[in-house]
């Protein structure tokens, strides 16, 4: 096995080097920076298991390339967040270069990834790709992303993963090649459910509220007891989005004694906006972020 402590150091340009703030749980890094740090790989001592059968940079790689092959999709530069569990810095490789935080020194195991489209510059939407990679597999969306906003969402039904009673990474790549194939026609269903989300009001605001948050509470319990429901945010979560509410209604933003002041979509930027790679463990971000979607779209619009 090669000895990772033995490698020529070669550098073609200025060293570049990373680290994580003490408070920080991820921190955004490009694909050419990425392409720099150890590969996971040499870590698993030259085989990757089958639900994640290649490196984070080559499976980012492999969608891009799907993607270009595929009429009408104008894809925009990835988004990576890298977390800093399973993050493993090797004090070693940065002696070798003789620089600290050196970037070859590091491994990422966990990371999120959006590849959004370009849009109209008029459109508060765009398509979007969703990437995750940890140690356990993979995970694949592709959806609907709100544009205007900082909050890494997606929004549709179309996620897929390789673990958690997921399904074999070939056939997952078969249907996400189907889902790139077809991405206008699922684009415009997101954007039809989006607009009725938009469109739907809470008719008693107060009392639906309340009910909505109590929900949210009782499946965050019932998922922590081990029981298989949409629960797309935590105790604590839904601590935040409750505290959001109050505030809202403190400030003089909403009145929620007022009936049809807020609608479904506003509620669903609330929770995706909790949802940030910051406050979530990156490994199920995109799962909850699905599972915000379908929260709200069932319980709301079924």
């Amino acid at each position: 096995m090669e000895d990772l402590f033995s490698e020529q150091v070669e550098q073609q340009e200025p060293l570049q080097t990373f680290s994580f703030d003490e408070k920080q749980n991820s921190k955004i890094i490009t694909l050419k920076q990425l392409k720099q740090t150890r590969e996971v790989l040499k870590n698993h001592r030259g085989k990757l298991p089958p639900a994640r059968p290649m490196e984070h940079t080559q499976f980012i790689e492999l969608v891009q390339d799907m993607v270009d092959k595929v009429p009408g999709t104008n894809q925009l530069a990835p988004e990576i967040y890298v977390s800093k569990s399973d993050s493993h810095y090797e004090s070693k490789i940065a002696a070798a270069y003789q620089t600290n935080n050196a970037l070859p020194a590091w491994l990422f195991e966990r990371l999120i990834c959006r590849i959004p489209f370009s849009a109209n510059s008029d459109s508060d939407y765009n398509p979007a790709i969703a990437i995750g990679y940890n140690a356990r597999g993979i995970a694949l969306a592709f959806g609907t992303n709100v544009r205007i906003c900082q909050n890494m969402n997606i929004f549709g039904e179309k996620f897929l993963k390789t673990y958690d009673e997921g399904l074999p990474f070939n056939r997952m790549m078969e249907l996400f090649k189907n889902w790139i194939e077809a991405h206008v026609e699922n684009y415009e269903h997101d954007l039809g459910v989006l607009k009725n989300m938009k469109s739907t009001f809470l008719g008693n605001t107060k009392e639906e509220l309340q009910k909505m948050v109590g929900l949210l509470h009782m499946n965050a319990t019932a998922r922590n007891m081990g029981r298989k429901i949409i629960a797309p945010l935590n105790q604590t979560q839904v601590n935040d989005f409750s505290r959001k509410i109050i505030e809202m209604v403190e400030s003089g933003n909403i009145n929620i004694d007022s009936p049809e002041v807020i609608n479904i979509n506003d509620l669903y930027q609330i929770g995706t906006n909790i949802l940030t790679h910051s406050q979530t463990n990156l490994e199920y971000k995109w799962d909850r972020v699905n599972d915000m979607g379908t929260f709200f779209e069932t319980y709301y619009l079924s």
